[in-house]
């Protein structure tokens, strides 16, 4: 069986998510959460997983080309009205 030539850096980036991080105003981090509610940061993240389960907010996870480190952003999900 002869294999499909593949560039495995373009693999790996897919892989590990390495990607532009999302940058729009809707997106917010548990970090900069924590840091504006006063509420430390493993109850942020706790509150953030459970808003997740409900799905009231969507999460993107993902290693940012920009500083190489694990990133992860939230942000609301819209509710829209059923047509009916």
């Amino acid at each position: 069986m002869k294999l499909k030539p593949t560039n495995p850096f373009k693999e790996l980036d897919k892989l590990f998510k390495l990607t532009e991080e999302p940058m729009g105003k809707e997106w917010f981090t548990p970090k900069k959460y924590s840091d504006h509610s006063g509420i430390s940061y493993s109850s942020v993240t706790d509150m953030l997983r459970k808003q997740l389960k409900a799905k009231k907010v969507e999460c993107w996870i993902g290693y940012s080309k920009t500083n190489c480190k694990r990133i992860m952003k939230y942000r609301f999900i819209e509710n829209k009205p059923a047509k009916g």
